[in-house]
């Protein structure tokens, strides 16, 4: 009889189908019609959306052109590739699955260490924090460190004994304290970079150091999530960089924008001696870069943002949709009502013909113009 462990197996992660998994004994459809292996429901997945194949060589993955794209570590797949253990899926931006050799390098949730937001596995050394795996795996001493912690949650660990456990006890004598804070302090920072919103490493004073450790949140909808975070960067942000083409090169600007309410469009109030309004008058395909506002952290490549690829359209004063637009644009920028007394200030309009959202490893995913727009729903 065949048994699950002997064959690789396919993890869900984010998304609807959170928590379930599936034995690779052979190919798997993934997709929104009824009649697949893996079944989606929703609406930004494609009906047969992606296949995942075991071959003599290993499993493959491939997109089978989807609208919104399969993603492979964070990278869009553009033909078949062959997975590599703890290797994350990404089915557009409504489902992550995580791909492991043998069912033995997950972590057990159960029979073993209470689970958590942070599990471990000692034998793989591998870490996962809100069930994302933490990449590129931390070093021998953050692991001895955080392994110890992980087997005592809760408890305090005095400092002598976090030193004796990663250094030895031959080179104890000669690790200062503050060699010790460097490697909590590293360790911190590579936790937070999945989850800023909790300090797992406490330091009680005069005693030493514990794992706080929390229940896993339930995240229902990661879709619903990501639109949330869109939804926030695009009604605060109010700057962004205008990508235009000049001379068949591209040239970068920073330019003040509003959003229609439904972000269907865009829209710059920009001067025509501007070089990027010269670029747009000659050149309709542009782009934008719209992203949240640095907060200091730890890896400030896991902040969000969102690349939009458009065309610029110039709106001629008093055509449908100007007054609203100018009304909404002076009320968001008020210093710019006399510029709109000056001939050579002119509104365009920005419209999207398809986005990429990135939000660090293993976060990016393709958008489509309807998806934007679904954002600004409630």
């Amino acid at each position: 009889m065949e048994h699950e462990d002997e064959f690789p197996i396919l993890v869900a992660q984010e998304g609807p189908l959170k928590g379930q998994r599936w034995s690779l004994s052979h190919a798997l459809m993934v997709g929104r019609d009824p009649t697949c292996d893996i079944n989606v429901q929703d609406r930004q997945v494609s009906r047969f959306h992606a296949r995942i194949t075991p071959t003599t060589e290993g499993v493959t993955v491939e997109d089978l052109g989807s609208k919104n794209g399969t993603n492979h570590n964070g990278v869009e797949l553009t033909g078949p590739v062959m997975l590599q253990d703890g290797d994350l899926l990404g089915i557009a931006i409504a489902q992550q699955f995580l791909f492991l050799t043998s069912d033995a390098t997950m972590p057990l949730a159960e029979g073993g260490i209470r689970p958590g937001r942070l599990m471990m596995d000692n034998k793989s050394r591998r870490v996962w924090v809100n069930q994302q795996q933490v990449t590129p795996p931390l070093s021998a001493q953050q692991f001895k460190l955080l392994w110890l912690l992980y087997e005592n949650q809760g408890q305090v660990i005095s400092r002598a004994d976090l030193v004796a456990t990663v250094w030895g006890e031959d080179q104890m004598a000669g690790v200062s304290d503050q060699a010790l804070d460097a490697l909590i302090r590293r360790l911190r920072d590579r936790i937070a970079s999945l989850d800023p919103t909790h300090q797992y490493i406490d330091s009680v004073r005069g005693h030493g150091v514990r794992l706080d450790n929390p229940p896993l949140r339930r995240i229902k909808d990661h879709g619903r999530s990501i639109r949330k975070i869109l939804a926030r960067i695009l009604s605060t942000t109010r700057i962004a960089a205008l990508g235009t083409i000049r001379d068949e090169e591209p040239r970068v600007s920073m330019v003040a924008f509003i959003a229609a309410l439904d972000y269907s469009a865009f829209y710059v109030h920009v001067s025509r001696l501007a070089q990027h309004t010269v670029d747009m008058q000659k050149n309709k395909q542009v782009s934008l870069l719209i992203a949240e506002t640095d907060d200091g952290r730890a890896d400030p490549q896991t902040l969000a943002r969102l690349s939009i690829r458009a065309s610029a359209e110039f709106m001629e004063n008093g055509e449908p949709g100007y007054a609203p637009v100018k009304k909404m644009y002076i009320e968001t920028f008020p210093e710019s009502e006399q510029l709109f007394q000056l001939a050579d200030f002119g509104l365009w309009r920005i419209k999207p013909k398809g986005a990429r959202y990135v939000a660090g490893f293993a976060k990016a995913f393709n958008l489509t113009p309807e998806t934007l727009q679904k954002v600004s729903q409630k």
